[in-house]
């Protein structure tokens, strides 16, 4: 059965819906997503529990300045879901679907 997600990019408002070529989605899709390493991070979206794959970039730390490791821009619809900062492109998923 085929996944379903969102794709939320820095420079756009609107979330793009993205379906798994392989079922469930893996590694190497959300990595081709996300332009690299991934890392899970749990919100809530729209009532439901939901996981935000993101960059590990969006770690650095302050004294280097959020997503400077790669020259990641801020990401202003991730951060409000997360709320928190969140830099570069993300995949927003349901439970389950990878």
């Amino acid at each position: 059965m085929t996944k379903l997600g969102y794709l939320i990019k820095t420079d756009s408002r609107a979330a793009i819906l993205i379906e798994s070529k392989k079922g469930k989605f893996k590694l190497d899709e959300l990595q081709g997503y996300v332009g690299g390493y991934i890392e899970r991070i749990q919100v809530q979206w729209m009532g439901t529990p939901a996981d935000m794959i993101v960059n590990e970039d969006r770690n650095a730390r302050p004294m280097s300045g959020f997503g400077r490791i790669h020259g990641l821009p801020l990401n202003r619809v991730a951060s409000e879901i997360a709320r928190t900062m969140i830099v570069g492109d993300v995949v927003l998923l349901r439970k389950g679907a990878w």
